[in-house]
């Protein structure tokens, strides 16, 4: 559902050209636990952004969790303690342009539980020089973005690889 809900979300707002905050990190993915910094695209004369994150629609109605206002910055720090282990939330972006308000689509992402973050970091630790081993693992459980990363590093190293290329296609087109 997450995934359909973003994707249908992200569609419309290409359609809309520049006038739209659209989020760019975190979407489609897990993240681990913590205080991820949320991040959108600019919008041409913005008088001042104002950030969102909700539970998804089948919980608790999509009740709204936190909410700040970041001015003209593109990226939002979330807050220790706002988001828990092994849930999903949506987010979106609200600005006003000469007078108009204008919101993004939402953007749906997972915060890794304790038990898939430990076999994480235990790959990590013994794979800690293999970024195709590090990047499979990462997919395995969610974190597309570190995965992303990981293969973006994998095929700067192989740039002839078309294995590489292929990894890479795939996870930005998934």
């Amino acid at each position: 559902v997450i995934s359909d809900l973003t994707r249908d979300s992200q569609r419309r707002a290409q359609d809309k050209g520049n006038s739209l905050p659209v989020p760019v990190s975190p979407i489609l993915t897990a993240i681990r636990p913590g205080n991820p910094t949320l991040h959108w695209n600019s919008v041409p004369g913005v008088q001042r952004y104002q950030v969102r994150i909700a539970y998804p629609p089948d919980r608790e109605d999509g009740k709204v969790i936190w909410e700040a206002s970041v001015g003209t910055s593109t990226q939002a720090p979330v807050p220790p303690g706002v988001l828990q282990s092994g849930q999903v939330y949506l987010w979106q972006v609200e600005t006003s342009v000469e007078g108009r308000s204008r919101v993004s689509p939402e953007a749906g992402f997972w915060v890794l539980d304790a038990n898939s973050l430990r076999k994480v970091v235990t790959a990590e630790r013994n794979y800690r020089r293999s970024a195709l081993v590090r990047a499979s693992v990462y997919e395995t459980y969610g974190l597309y973005e570190e995965a992303l990363s990981q293969v973006e590093r994998l095929a700067k190293k192989n740039p002839n690889s078309s294995r590489a290329q292929a990894m890479l296609n795939q996870l930005r087109h998934r």
